[in-house]
């Protein structure tokens, strides 16, 4: 281990290239190797310390960097200052700093960055401009550091003559989109900052020019990295373009709405209306209630507003609480739904629901003989529906990846209006973090043109999962009481939708508080190639 020495020091200039000091190689890919002093180097670098007295290594190879920035390291090893960078090895001196862990020249690089930045003015060339954007690319993309780009986007966007040299950067970063890197995008999105059109128009350029039936992954990056609100409220002739080329494409590559969702997911679209599924309404289910004591606090609580929540919330407590009930309960959810004013259920939806043991068979069944409280089958049914997975990717089309789809309903009054429907993935292994909602399609595209508001009025819909395998149907249980997903402890096993918890405490399980694997309605249908989960939703009058 080097000696507890200070540095940066001054070791002597002199003593650089001394045979009698030269007990350290370093190979170079070209040409005689360099000579140096273990212990004068151990003191600056904490990894050629380690290489020379734990590994005992007597040389170190630095063919990936060249002899003028292997000689610049070496001397300011020795003296402690950094004299001999330039433009030419900054970017091999400033990469062997932080390979070798050295940390004062890694701020000495810094400073000769910052120095360099200072010094640019009119005078200086497009060249100059472009060595200190590359760098700091650079620097991003091998180092992983985003100082450089901080610097070089402030002096970039100080004064009119740099702002003017942007345009011209940007463009030249961009001149072949579909081969440039994330970092040469990401650096583009933070020297542009607010004047996101101008990159809307390179990408423009790029998708216009170019026969194709879907967007390349750099095209899309840009989309879902690009503030539009920005680049509407600064260029709306240019937002305007970009949105007439998507809808175009819609009919071309369905794949490519993805794209949208994309964009919707981070709500830089403020001014789309958009509507929340709840997935977690079941916060103040208690085992030790009964269907009356339940019953009392969902008709309080403002979350329950149509009469197929009221009839899942029930259903649940039945189910997983338990709870015994009295035939009055169905005189209480007339009286309730007159109040509320609520619409009857669905006729389909009731067929279809899953009717379990005793309790909520029987409960289900004087629900569904009530009139009142159901629609008569010769009604018109609204039940849609919207998609359908395999068992093999529910759980990994749900829950791990963005998904989203079109969809229509056509036995409504919005029949002839497409809607899109975006999950949310999971986001590092959180469950609460899954999120569902819906929203008008075309206000994506025409959202910004003054009087469509009044078009764009989303209808309030209820969803539902139906489990169906073979020609057996398992029917339809509940997703907005109980839709966060749930995992064991190892995380290797994930489920979604209504649960039956085994041995976590139900009312944890659909509230999230615990991480025990609940047992699914069926367990094994999500790894089962023959079982269909169709997502299915019904509009609310």
């Amino acid at each position: 281990m080097a000696p507890d020495v200070s540095v940066p020091a001054n070791f002597g200039r002199h003593h650089i290239g001394a045979p009698s000091h030269g007990n350290l190689t370093f190979n170079m890919k070209e040409g005689a190797p360099i000579k140096a002093n273990s212990i004068i180097l151990s003191l600056n670098s904490p990894v050629i310390d380690n290489l020379t007295t734990s590994l005992h290594m007597t040389s170190v190879d630095v063919e990936d960097f060249s002899r003028e920035a292997v000689d610049c390291f070496i001397e300011a090893s020795y003296t402690g200052e950094l004299e001999e960078v330039n433009v030419g090895n900054f970017r091999d001196v400033n990469k062997m700093s932080h390979v070798f862990e050295v940390s004062w020249l890694v701020a000495k690089c810094q400073e000769f960055f910052v120095s360099y930045l200072g010094k640019l003015d009119r005078e200086s060339s497009y060249d100059d401009i472009m060595f200190a954007v590359e760098e700091a690319i650079f620097v991003m993309s091998a180092l992983k550091e985003k100082n450089f780009l901080e610097s070089i986007t402030l002096k970039i966007n100080s004064t009119f003559y740099f702002v003017s040299q942007r345009d011209i950067i940007l463009n030249q970063l961009l001149s072949d989109l579909k081969t440039s890197t994330r970092f040469q995008l990401d650096a583009c999105i933070a020297i542009a900052q607010s004047d996101v059109h101008i990159l809307v128009q390179r990408l423009l350029t790029h998708i216009e020019n170019k026969p194709m039936n879907r967007l390349d992954e750099n095209s899309r990056y840009l989309l879902r990295q690009i503030d539009l609100n920005t680049c509407f409220r600064k260029r709306p002739d240019v937002h305007e373009r970009l949105f007439t080329f998507l809808e175009d494409m819609k009919s071309a590559c369905s794949d490519d709405y993805q794209l949208i969702f994309g964009l919707l997911e981070r709500k830089r679209l403020g001014e789309i209306q958009s509507a929340v599924v709840p997935k977690s309404l079941g916060r103040y289910l208690n085992s030790d209630l009964n269907l009356d004591e339940v019953f009392e606090r969902m008709s309080s609580d403002a979350d329950v507003t149509n009469l197929y929540l009221l009839f899942e919330g029930l259903w649940l407590a039945l189910v997983d609480l338990k709870c015994t009930f009295e035939n009055d309960i169905i005189d209480k959810i007339k009286r309730l739904k007159t109040e509320r004013g609520w619409s009857k259920l669905d006729h389909k939806y009731i067929d279809r629901f899953y009717a379990s043991t005793a309790q909520p068979s029987r409960f289900y069944q004087l629900v569904k003989n009530c009139e009142e409280l159901v629609h008569k089958p010769v009604d018109h049914s609204t039940l849609v529906t919207i998609h359908e997975y395999t068992g093999t990717q529910f759980l990994q089309e749900v829950i791990f990846k963005h998904n989203g789809f079109m969809f229509q309903l056509p036995n409504s009054k919005f029949a002839g209006k497409q809607f899109v429907f975006l999950m949310k993935p999971m986001e590092n292994a959180k469950p609460e973090s899954f999120a569902m909602s819906y929203y008008a399609a075309d206000s994506i595209f025409n959202y910004s043109k003054p009087g469509k508001e009044d078009e764009y009025q989303l209808p309030n819909l209820h969803f539902a999962l139906e489990l169906s395998k073979s020609k057996l149907r398992y029917g339809i249980v509940p997703i907005m009481w109980c839709g966060n997903p749930t995992h064991n402890k190892a995380m290797n096993y994930w489920e979604w939708g209504y649960m039956r918890s085994c041995p976590t405490r139900p009312d944890d399980v659909i509230v999230g508080n615990k991480t025990y694997v609940p047992r699914s309605l069926y367990q094994d249908m999500s790894k089962d190639a023959t079982c269909t989960y169709r997502l299915i939703c019904i509009p609310i009058t």
